[in-house]
């Protein structure tokens, strides 16, 4: 008969206490991983920040040229399709530059940070791209090694010299794309015409971006 006695006072408040301690647990566990996550993404973006500041009065031709090209776009002078000076490089981070420049003004530090975005969005996509090839954890470590990386790949990713950040940026977005895909197709899943389409284009400003998203293009076919 006690067994079916379920309304005893203690025995109702240590269950009710257990489940609320193991939901409580549970929720904890649940915010952990997005906000590690997202906390090294913002650390991240603040060291790019803070080092795009520290050379903003760097000398450098390449520096010129990507400020001469915005300067000419907000003036309207001219839309240059490629790098000034060669028929290769799509002008997508001056793009991105000239519309900063817009809203904050015409300087060396808001030139670089059109390349500085760029180089930030790579982080969630490394990640993405490290969770669907080897899991949380290995998408996790990818980034925090690429938050900073070798030194020229960190003073790429915020100096403006051309396209090299946005070739990164489509080359991940068509290795996960291409990833994605053929694990839907591995499963027998129907794949959607648009992602496709949007691995695509993705490949297609790649390679208007700089022809060194080849590697890129050659693991995701």
């Amino acid at each position: 008969m006690a067994r079916l006695h379920l309304e005893i006072p203690g025995l109702n408040i240590m269950e009710t206490d257990a489940h609320t301690t193991t939901q409580h647990r549970f929720d904890i566990r649940e915010w952990l991983w997005p906000s590690l996550v997202v906390g090294v993404f913002l650390l991240a973006l603040g060291i790019r920040v803070l080092k795009a500041i520290s050379f903003e009065f760097l000398i450098d031709p390449d520096i010129g040229i990507v400020q001469n090209m915005v300067k000419h776009m907000l003036e309207g002078r001219d839309f240059p399709v490629f790098f000034y000076g060669q028929p290769y490089m799509g002008s997508l981070e001056p793009i991105l530059s000239s519309l900063l420049c817009c809203f904050f003004g015409t300087t060396s530090l808001v030139v670089a940070l059109g390349t500085t975005l760029f180089g930030v969005l790579s982080l969630p996509l490394i990640y993405l791209w490290g969770c669907s090839a080897g899991g949380k954890r290995a998408g996790l470590l990818a980034m925090i090694y690429c938050s900073v990386g070798s030194y020229s790949f960190f003073v790429f990713s915020v100096v403006p010299r051309g396209g090299y950040m946005t070739m990164l940026v489509f080359g991940l977005l068509t290795l996960w794309l291409a990833l994605h895909i053929s694990r839907l197709l591995s499963e027998g899943r129907k794949v959607s015409s648009l992602k496709y389409i949007a691995m695509g284009l993705a490949a297609g400003l790649g390679w208007w971006s700089n022809q060194l998203v080849i590697p890129f293009l050659a693991t995701s076919a």
